[in-house]
């Protein structure tokens, strides 16, 4: 929460990655309450409410606040309650004038003082200040009972935003240290039953639309003298009654404004309330769809991650099995046939990587269609199979590249020990397949007998093979 262009919506689309409207002029771009994409943090599943300011250029301040309390009214009769609030407060402003008082007097009164442990007050656009003049009005801003200092002795805190994703979710990590509890404007119209006129924040929005309107009606009461006496007065200049009529009309339209504002406040009930509750029934609808959808995501996603592991230990145990195979202890038949599973692993491998890209190819096209284009969810899936496929490429290489080499070892073993049977008067013919290995000894004509050293050579060449 915040006044409006304090960087509200720009601070949860850093956290979460969304897409919200950002507003750089002086309009407000925020008009309703808005739910972000959940994201994962931890472990567990945040959703970030942008809210729009109660200084709001479209909706009055009756309008706001009858938004923002059905929406804590619905979620909490759900059964959910908010870890914690953030409110922005812009540390380039020259002085914290008494709009921004008014928004920040609103806004404890919608929290209560119970509830304001569970509140942090962030200082943020210190890129727009020098840090030393920074530093001093965040200092008055503390210690000052005009502005924060109430709510800091109540148990809020006070923190800094410089605009980092580091500073962000240092922000968001203390908020998700909080207990979840209630704020008072929720224990109020749900618990209590209570209308939104006769809240805390209700009744205090009362007291100040009255406020305007009686000292509006001042207003109106002397400009009207004035231009009376400016109208009888046959001397007087067309430009000066000309500018005092509009400054009696400008006055007579915010007269008007106040208790029309008040009017609203006070039958806030009904069919207007019905309408917004339907609008916040179907707001939460879809915070709980995306954030199933986030679950299953992240189900997905762990799931490839196992599978992914199991491939690496398989190709683990396939290593294993060379190392063993180059030792000097005699392989049983078993063994020796385990060279044609390693290569049906290695057809499983490639399986594997077929699939993964099939689903990264077909989330690839989903995402081009103009429905999903800004699908974060649908995004997420893309990025945890371009990963899985990316990894099984890399594993899929590094076993071709260890079979080759381990082919090309074992081929010049086997030459040179031909070469030595050779060297010791015989020659061998050698017939291997399925794992199978045939060895004929043919004597050469003319040669000695087989030495000690032409079986040990022969120990060796059957090795290598």
């Amino acid at each position: 929460m915040g006044a409006t262009g304090s960087g509200k919506t720009t601070f949860i689309n850093l956290l979460s990655g969304s897409k919200l409207r950002v507003g750089y002029g002086l309009h407000s771009c925020t008009a309703e309450v808005e739910a972000a994409q959940p994201f994962i943090v931890d472990g567990r599943s945040v959703t970030l409410i942008d809210t729009p300011g109660f200084d709001d250029t479209n909706k009055t301040e009756a309008e706001i606040l009858a938004l923002i309390s059905q929406f804590l009214a619905t979620t909490y009769t759900n059964g959910r309650k908010l870890n914690g609030v953030v409110y922005l407060h812009r540390i380039s402003d020259y002085r914290m004038g008494g709009i921004a008082r008014r928004n920040f007097r609103l806004f404890r009164q919608l929290c209560g003082d119970d509830s304001l442990q569970n509140v942090i007050i962030v200082t943020n656009m210190w890129g727009d200040v020098k840090p030393e003049v920074g530093e001093a009005r965040e200092a008055e801003l503390a210690r000052s009972d005009s502005f924060f200092r109430a709510a800091l002795d109540k148990g809020a805190q006070l923190m800094r935003h410089e605009n980092t994703k580091r500073s962000a979710y240092r922000i968001l990590g203390a908020v998700m240290g909080f207990t979840p509890r209630a704020l008072r404007i929720q224990e109020e119209l749900v618990d209590e039953e209570l209308l939104l006129a006769e809240t805390d924040v209700g009744a205090g929005l009362q007291a100040e639309l009255r406020r305007q309107s009686l000292a509006q009606q001042e207003i109106v009461r002397e400009l009207s003298v004035e231009v009376k006496e400016l109208e009888e007065n046959q001397d007087c200049c067309p430009s000066v009654l000309d500018e005092l009529r509009a400054d009696l009309q400008k006055a007579q339209e915010a007269l008007a404004r106040a208790e029309i504002e008040n009017k609203k406040l006070v039958e806030f009930h009904g069919r207007t309330q019905l309408e917004l509750e339907k609008k916040m029934e179907a707001l939460m609808d879809a915070m709980e769809r995306r954030e199933i959808e986030l679950h299953e995501s992240r189900e997905h996603e762990l799931q490839q991650q196992q599978l992914i592991e199991e491939l690496e230990n398989a190709l683990a145990i396939g290593d294993e099995y060379d190392s063993d195979n180059e030792a000097d202890t005699p392989k049983s038949r078993a063994q020796l046939v385990k060279p044609l599973e390693r290569r049906e692993s290695r057809q499983e491998l490639e399986a594997a990587l077929t699939t993964a890209r099939e689903e990264r190819d077909r989330l690839q096209s989903t995402l081009a269609d103009e429905r999903y284009r800004n699908d974060v969810n649908m995004k997420v899936l893309y990025k945890a199979h371009q990963l899985d496929v990316e990894l099984l490429e890399a594993q899929y290489e590094r076993k071709v590249a260890d079979m080759e080499q381990q082919h090309e070892v074992k081929a010049q073993q086997a030459l040179q020990a031909q070469r030595a049977l050779r060297n010791q008067g015989g020659r061998v013919r050698v017939n291997s397949g399925y794992g199978k290995v045939q060895l004929m000894l043919l004597p050469v004509k003319g040669s000695p007998r087989f030495t000690p050293g032409f079986f040990q050579d022969l120990g060796t060449a059957v090795r290598a093979l």
